[in-house]
């Protein structure tokens, strides 16, 4: 939901928009830091690189945490986008108009 419907989030304002970059990074962050540990295994010693093996699991608590902040944020707009959906898809089954 979050994700089809960020320009909703990022339109709502600033602490929506804090939240979305926040957000985005947490679920970034893991790919970055992995990538960050293999390109400097391939230049430093393993002891220094093995040190450091906890960077990518550091956000892994935050990430459900700023999906539900993400999702409190645009509470309203989801709910009328999920009924608007749900309005659509059935009209479209029973091939009679909603109201």
């Amino acid at each position: 939901m979050v994700a089809v419907n960020w320009r909703v989030l990022w339109g709502k304002n600033r602490l929506a928009r804090a939240a979305l970059v926040l957000g985005g990074v947490v679920i970034v962050w893991p790919w970055l830091a992995t990538t960050a540990l293999m390109v400097a295994s391939l230049g430093l010693p393993p002891d220094v690189v093995q040190k450091a093996w906890a960077l990518p699991v550091w956000t892994s608590l935050a990430m459900p945490l700023a999906v539900v902040a993400l999702l409190v944020c645009g509470f309203n707009e989801f709910i009328g986008a999920s009924f608007d959906n749900e309005r659509h898809s059935r009209s479209d089954r029973t091939g009679l108009p909603t109201a």
